[in-house]
C-alpha cells in the first residue's frame, strides 16, 4: 500500500514518501515522473527515503517495479507533494 500523499516540510510528520512493507520486496525499483513525462527520481532498492527534494508541490506519476512470486510487475499511480 502506497501513501497517495506526503508533507515533507521537516516537522517529522509525514516528511518521506511511505511505501508499507516495501522491505519485503528488496529488488524494487521506483520511478517518479513529473506532469511532462520527464523522470524526475529513480531508486533501485527503495526504502522509504524520498522527501521530494527540490520539487513544488504538486501531483506526481509513479511506478513501482517488484517481483511478485518470481513475476515483474509494475505498479503505477500518482502521489501528491503538500507544502
Amino acid at each position: 500500500v502506497m501513501n497517495n500523499a506526503f508533507s515533507p516540510n521537516g516537522d517529522g510528520i509525514n516528511d518521506y514518501w511511505v511505501i508499507r512493507n516495501i522491505e519485503l520486496y528488496p529488488e524494487n525499483e521506483v520511478v517518479v515522473l513529473n506532469r511532462w513525462g520527464n523522470e524526475i527520481y529513480t531508486m533501485k532498492n527503495y526504502s522509504n527515503t524520498w522527501d521530494g527534494s527540490k520539487l513544488v508541490e504538486g501531483t506526481y506519476f509513479y511506478i513501482l517495479k517488484v517481483d511478485i512470486c518470481d513475476e515483474p510487475r509494475k505498479l503505477t499511480g500518482y502521489v501528491t507533494i503538500v507544502r
